[in-house]
């Protein structure tokens, strides 16, 4: 009876329900095989060129019972006998459960790896079944609808979803680095699709009335198929031909998938980071679509009328088969869903992996992974933790323990041996499963048969320099140092560098000298500033052998006794503290002496050679006109007069009282108020301001528009009259085009100015040509109307 028992555990299993798509939680640490690449492109196998041999490469399959183990359900008692729980079975089960069967095989298999770069390609057939239920569809069947009097039953978890695709998959990994530690990998995937049922939405209910027995159903749902399962559905309404043998084996349905992935040495040597996202896709199916749907339909059975019981000869000897054709002839009048033939789209169902590795050595790593997938509105997780021990190469093995679909019972193996380029592979997520399947909710195996070749030659350093070529294979290095490190990057290596963390020179074995001044850091006293090496380093600037540092004076020469600072009269007085650095004097007269002996010291004798007396600042001379300025430097002795003007008065060369010093025109008699000049009259003033506020050229030219010729003509006219006149013209530029053009052309429009004048009867040497571009503006270019402003040619009167 045990074993009857088991094997009716193992079937259940095989008819049971997958946790998740191809989850393979002990084979992701096992990258030796390349299968383990299905759950993370970015991890690539240590051989060069990877085959799979056809269909028998990768055999895959998955039970799992998310819901119950068989020892829930069927108790086995001491005699061997078998007692059916289902209460104890319906305890067990969440408010959402999941059966399915998942098988796959490799068509084709092929990688090889091209220097940093791994590149795959494989076609994978995939065979899959799930059934999503509630807990209250096992409890209906079981205790019926009197067992919810008064209550409603809730199936909208129930759904299916079932077929089979081909998938033909191109992936692409790259190592970012050379040392391998980051590793980005993706794949594409085309999907064709050969058969489906799938439920895209699922909403019902029933409600049993606890008085009359009525039931209420609530129905909103969609089922679909294509393929053979859409023909069968489909029924009479598929036009005859629209279905092929050849859709059993290539169908019309297309999509596309992608996987991505990463794996990072965090820490090299130590702790490993890997992390993906796979079976991201979808299948458009359109073969021999039929869709089955009740848009939010309610309706009521209160069973048939008493008169409508069979009786009599319609019995025809069975009583309850046409009691039943009664019952059911009476729902189909109630419940009637729709069905269409519309293709649709059904997405593939993403999982995502997040790793961590310990390694405790180059053979042996312990392994922490989570796996999650969102279904139907739920979020399977997984956790496992895995020791994974490699052997040379050709052994490497994998023991791991899960938590997966609500069960700790989930011990697994993975076993790799390379015999030669041959590699076997077996792997499982529970090795429970054979010896006690009654126990476990989950049935897993992925074997396969392999042909890997060109194995990575051994590099413990990890640098990418085989051992064998590696000068240093214990510390990571770069090829143009074979292998050997250089961690401050100076191109000296750490073996030859006597400062390794610090980038240097070769004269130095590797030492710094950041201010190249041929004195090495370790010796330089001044190490951010160029010196000699009889100072250590140090700079001495003005020469005098006191370094710079140290010299109060670093730009003038001076003994060491004053700290370095000049004493040129050797008086005991530095130089930027005596007033008079060339003669020797005393400390009390700030270093200078008397060298005329009159009792007035050099620093305030005027007369330093010549004898005098104190209150005529130590000079002989008199200042007869009293007016501050001594006779020796006085022109006019007899007439006072500012010292500025040598001791004469300020003249007025055109007697209008407005002395020449402070007179802008002052061989023109003029106004006090106007600096000595003469004020135009009102009409002079208008001539003026009328050409210049009309004055105007052509766009960007030197050209003077016709509209500004009569105001020019009248200024000319007005110049004629007034021969003891000049003219200013300065011309202007805004800040828009080139500086040096803008220059140019305010130069060409002030000389049009003074041409066109000329022309009218002006005299060439009456005119003051100025310009100066854009680098005078009235006021800021930051609008059109100030930069107009700025576009101007001044003219002003001048006088002598």
């Amino acid at each position: 009876m045990q074993l009857k028992y088991k094997i009716l555990s193992l079937i259940m299993l095989c008819m049971g329900s997958l946790g998740f798509a191809q989850t393979d939680l002990t084979l992701y640490n096992m990258n030796r095989t390349p299968q383990s690449m299905y759950q993370n492109p970015a991890l690539t196998p240590p051989t060069k060129v990877n085959i799979g041999l056809p269909v028998i490469s990768s055999l895959y399959f998955q039970g799992i019972n998310s819901g119950f183990a068989l020892k829930d359900l069927l108790v086995l008692g001491s005699d061997d006998s078998l007692t059916l729980d289902v209460d104890n079975m319906l305890s067990k089960l969440a408010s959402r459960n999941l059966l399915a069967l998942n098988f796959n095989t490799d068509l084709i298999s092929v990688g090889f790896r091209s220097g940093q770069a791994y590149l795959s390609l494989n076609a994978t057939t995939k065979t899959y079944m799930r059934f999503t239920y509630p807990e209250d569809f096992f409890g209906l069947v079981w205790k019926g609808n009197g067992g919810f009097l008064g209550e409603t039953a809730d199936f909208g978890s129930l759904a299916i979803d079932a077929g089979m695709y081909h998938e033909i998959g191109l992936g692409y990994t790259r190592d970012i680095f050379d040392d391998g530690r980051l590793k980005i990998g993706g794949r594409l995937k085309y999907l064709n699709g050969v058969a489906n049922v799938y439920t895209s939405r699922s909403d019902i209910s029933l409600f049993t009335d606890a008085d009359y027995f009525n039931l209420t159903a609530n129905s909103d749902f969609q089922i679909n198929g294509a393929g053979l399962p859409g023909l069968l559905m489909g029924g009479d309404s598929l036009v005859d031909g629209e279905f092929t043998p050849t859709s059993m084996i290539i169908g019309k349905n297309h999509g596309a998938g992608i996987d991505l992935g990463f794996s990072w040495d965090v820490v090299p040597e130590k702790v490993r980071l890997s992390g993906s996202i796979v079976d991201l896709g979808f299948i458009r199916w359109k073969d021999t679509p039929t869709n089955i749907s009740s848009d939010n339909a309610t309706f009521t059975f209160e069973g048939i009328d008493i008169t409508d019981f069979p009786t009599g000869d319609s019995l025809n000897g069975n009583y309850f088969d046409s009691l039943s054709t009664a019952i059911l002839d009476s729902l189909v009048g109630i419940f009637v869903p729709d069905t269409t033939h519309n293709a649709y789209t059904a997405w593939t169902i993403p999982r995502f992996y997040i790793g961590g590795n310990y390694l405790i050595n180059e053979r042996m790593n312990a392994g922490l992974l989570f796996c999650g997938e969102v279904y139907k509105g739920t979020f399977r997780p997984s956790v496992t933790a895995s020791y994974n021990i490699a052997l040379g190469r050709w052994l490497q093995l994998s023991a791991s323990w899960s938590y997966a679909n609500r069960s700790w019972l989930n011990p697994g193996v993975g076993i790799s041996l390379n015999a030669g380029p041959v590699q076997i592979y077996a792997v499982t997520d529970n090795i429970l499963a054979p010896f006690a399947p009654q126990s476990v909710r989950q049935g897993h195996v992925h074997a396969g048969l392999n042909l890997t070749m060109g194995w990575k030659p051994k590099d413990r350093d990890g640098d990418g320099i085989a051992d064998k070529e590696d000068a240093c294979p214990d510390d990571s290095g770069a090829v143009e140092f074979q292998g050997c490190p250089d961690r401050d990057g100076d191109k000296i290596i750490d073996l030859k560098d006597a400062c390794p963390d610090v980038p240097g020179l070769a004269a130095f074995s590797g030492c710094p000298d950041t201010d190249l001044d041929g004195v090495v850091d370790s010796s330089d006293a001044c190490v951010d500033v160029p010196g000699l090496a009889e100072f250590a380093g140090c700079p001495d600037r003005d020469g005098d052998k006191t370094i710079d540092k140290e010299d109060a004076c670093p730009d003038e020469a001076g003994p060491k006794e004053t700290k370095g600072c000049p004493d040129r009269d050797r008086d005991g007085i530095l130089d930027s503290q005596d007033l008079c650095p060339d003669k020797p004097g005393d400390a009390e007269h700030k270093g200078c002496p008397d060298t005329d002996g009159d009792g007035t010291y050099d620093n305030e004798d005027k007369c330093v050679d010549d004898f005098g007396p104190k209150d005529n600042f130590g000079c002989p001379y008199g200042d007869l006109d009293k007016d501050g300025v001594f006779d020796k430097e006085d022109r006019c002795v007899d007439t006072p007069g500012p010292k500025e003007n040598q001791g004469c008065p300020y003249g007025d060369l055109d007697g209008d009282g407005v002395t020449d010093n402070v007179d802008d025109c002052p061989n023109t008699p003029g106004l006090p108020e106007n600096k000595g000049c003469p004020k135009l009259s009102e009409k002079e003033q208008e001539i003026l301001d009328l050409a210049f506020s009309n004055l105007e050229f052509e766009s960007a030219k030197a050209i003077i528009r016709t509209t500004s010729l009569d105001e020019l003509d009248s200024l000319a006219a007005l110049l004629v009259s007034k021969p003891d006149w000049r003219l200013r013209i300065a011309g202007h530029t805004d800040n828009v085009g080139n500086p040096n053009s803008n220059m140019t052309l305010s130069k060409n429009r002030a000389n049009a100015v003074k041409n066109y004048l000329n022309s009218r009867g002006v005299a060439e040497d009456r005119f003051i040509v100025e310009w100066f571009g854009q680098t005078k503006p009235l006021v800021p270019n930051t609008t059109p109307a100030n930069k107009q402003k700025n576009r101007r040619v001044e003219m002003e009167v001048k006088f002598e």
